[in-house]
């Protein structure tokens, strides 16, 4: 892990940052600012801090890390980038704990991902708070309820946080990144060549985009494809 020796400076959190979309991010954030990343797994791309972070488990130790890593300090950004697909089986079918799993991360885990850093991004002009949602959430695609549900909540979430935020608050930020050549795609489109769809790389350029983005319109939804 890069040595954090930026000590003033304020933090840049990003969430799923081991792989797909979240690991190029963290690729391409600027040495300006100090990084955590947020994963189950263990990341590859040198960082400020890693934290050990199961979002689908709400007392899993690494929140605690997290509160302690932030407390009193400035957050400029965080980066809502893990995803749960679920079970792809129509809703009366569905397991109810693998239900919950995906609403724990969608839904439940931002929540409380945004109420810790919530102080941090206060402290900071123009923060921002970037929601990662789906075409899913707005489209009646069968057999992906629980995904595409948690996605539709995951955007009124965003949409009454923006509001809430106001125009002087950290901007709240939704982008929907399109079909990306990601292994949860794999797992929805099997058949697909990856090749024919955008690659990480490409997205996490949008996401850098709007991180840094100096107007944004406070509830923005972002299509990266368009």
């Amino acid at each position: 892990m890069k040595k954090a020796n930026k000590l003033t400076q304020p933090w840049i959190i990003v969430s799923g940052a081991s792989g797909g979309i979240g690991s190029e991010l963290l690729r391409l954030l600027p040495n300006t600012y100090r990084v955590i990343a947020l994963s189950r797994t263990p990341i590859t791309t040198p960082c400020d801090k890693w934290i050990d972070l199961d979002l689908a488990d709400d007392t899993h130790n690494g929140w605690l890390e997290l509160e302690a890593a932030v407390r009193g300090d400035q957050i400029y950004a965080v980066a809502h980038l893990a995803a749960a697909l679920g079970q792809r089986i129509p809703l009366v079918n569905q397991d109810i704990e693998s239900w919950k799993d995906v609403f724990q991360v969608t839904v439940d885990s931002s929540l409380k991902l945004t109420q810790i850093c919530w102080s941090g991004l206060t402290q900071v002009d123009n923060s921002r708070c970037i929601f990662t949602t789906s075409g899913a959430a707005r489209t009646l695609a069968p057999h992906m309820g629980a995904y595409g549900i948690a996605k539709a909540a995951l955007e009124r979430f965003a949409q009454i946080l923006a509001i809430e935020s106001g125009e002087k608050g950290p901007k709240v930020v939704t982008i929907n990144p399109g079909p990306t050549a990601t292994a949860m795609r794999a797992l929805v489109a099997p058949d697909e060549d990856p090749s024919t769809i955008a690659s990480p790389q490409v997205i996490a350029k949008v996401f850098l985009k709007y991180l840094f983005s100096q107007h944004l319109e406070q509830g923005i939804r972002i299509e990266a494809q368009t």
